[in-house]
């Protein structure tokens, strides 16, 4: 417990990680928005 580098340190890559994910996530995301967006008035036409 007196070394509290280590957990700040764990805590942070933790946060990386979650920051990673949710981004990629929210580019599949808009990805597929887009891809409806941009499809969805072809397929009505």
């Amino acid at each position: 417990m007196a070394d509290k580098k280590s957990p700040v340190g764990k805590t942070i890559g933790d946060i990386n990680k979650s920051m990673q994910r949710n981004y990629l996530r929210y580019e599949l995301i808009t990805e597929s928005v887009a891809y409806r967006i941009g499809t969805a008035p072809d397929r009505k036409n």
